[in-house]
């Protein structure tokens, strides 16, 4: 399971620098609006968010997982 956490961890940081890349290719050829902006980081935040809070849910109940 802890390999499961840090993989959504290692995947959703990746996503995120790949969308920073992408946002930024975006932002040099047009204007983007906010709900657009918001909206190219969600997937890689989520990700990662979902991906440390079941880590550290892990670590403090690892009878839940035995």
């Amino acid at each position: 399971m802890v390999v499961l956490w840090i993989i959504f961890i290692v995947v959703g940081v990746l996503r995120i620098k790949d969308d920073y890349k992408e946002y930024l290719n975006t932002m040099a050829k047009t204007e983007i609006s906010i709900g657009t902006k918001l909206s190219m980081f969600t997937g890689g935040i989520a990700m990662t968010l979902f991906g440390i809070g079941g880590f550290i849910y892990l670590l403090t109940n690892p009878q839940v997982f035995a």
